[in-house]
């Protein structure tokens, strides 16, 4: 009997830790389609399978495709695959339209929802599309992913321009020859089963920077090798929970009570969305609750921990 507690014991520890460097995201290099992307199908990325447009149409780029329209390297740039055979590619910012927010979205369902108060790991691969005859040569900042608890296949592009994405890169991205890495670590506030890739903040929050020669500024990417995986490295969410954790904010400052923690040092970290760890305070948690102040922002997680137990809880301020 012993044994068999053993080996099962073993079994579910294996499974735990498979699961820490699994990607949530299906065909994560866009290598499976349901038919090779030509002009006769526009290169929709509906053609690649798991993805679909979020937003106006993003385009599928494989190296099955014989016409340069379509294909890996020759489309309307030059770029080889990051890994494999295939990419994607979207707009971030377009002025030859008299419309502002111009932006296309790709998204997909990930595998499994994210686990509130779980710490993930989110990044993807990016290049600036270069063509000069086309007026494709402009960079943006704001480049990012967005994870939402419902699809928003070809919605108005308006309702994931929320000026917030759960990955961003703040700096302009030029790079016409080679890949950039994007990457960050965020703590799931929801379950969040889907993720969309592109510009998701206005014109008015945007920087763009034209290459030499560029009349307009069109602002093309191309994104390959996307992956959410649990990072276990930062985790901070809680195994062993305390039986009631209340708090409440005052202004900026967060106020916290923790029952069943009386008469008792008690070690309180506070992290942000992204993971980051914002305060570690020691504290003697006796009758009366304790004060951390000044907490800019409106989502936070705090973490206790007293004697053997841990306890985390998703923090929201109004």
């Amino acid at each position: 009997m012993k044994k068999t507690l053993f080996l099962f014991s073993l079994l579910c520890f294996f499974f735990n830790v498979s699961l820490l460097g699994q990607n949530l995201v299906p065909n994560p290099s866009f290598e499976e389609y349901f038919e090779c992307p030509a002009l006769a199908n526009a290169c929709s990325i509906e053609i690649c399978k798991d993805w679909v447009s979020f937003a106006i149409s993003p385009d599928y780029m494989n190296d099955c495709d014989n016409v340069a329209g379509c294909s890996v390297p020759n489309n309307l740039s030059y770029q080889l695959a990051y890994e494999g055979s295939a990419y994607a590619a979207f707009f971030t910012y377009d002025d030859s339209f008299s419309d502002n927010n111009i932006r296309e979205y790709l998204g997909v369902k990930l595998t499994q929802a994210l686990e509130v108060g779980q710490t993930y790991k989110i990044s993807m691969n990016v290049s600036l599309a270069y063509n000069s005859q086309a007026d494709l040569g402009c960079g943006t900042n704001n480049l990012g992913i967005l994870f939402t608890k419902s699809s928003f296949e070809l919605s108005d592009r308006n309702a994931l321009t929320k000026n917030f994405s759960h990955l961003l890169e703040s700096n302009v991205i030029l790079d016409t020859s080679d890949w950039v890495s994007l990457e960050t670590v965020f703590v799931a506030d929801s379950s969040y089963e889907y993720l969309a890739i592109g510009n998701f903040f206005e014109d008015s929050q945007t920087t763009t920077q034209k290459l030499s020669g560029m009349n307009q500024c069109r602002s093309y990417y191309y994104v390959d090798n996307v992956t959410v995986e649990k990072d276990s490295m930062n985790n901070i969410s809680s195994e062993h929970n305390l039986p009631i954790l209340n708090y409440w904010f005052t202004g900026n400052n967060l106020t916290v009570d923790c029952e069943n923690c009386k008469n008792g040092p008690v070690k309180i970290l506070v992290y942000d969305n992204l993971g980051r760890l914002l305060i570690e305070q020691n504290s003697l948690l006796n009758e009366n609750p304790i004060t951390v102040p000044d907490l800019f922002g409106n989502i936070f997680y705090i973490k206790i921990v007293f004697s053997d137990k841990i306890s985390t809880k998703n923090l929201l301020k109004n």
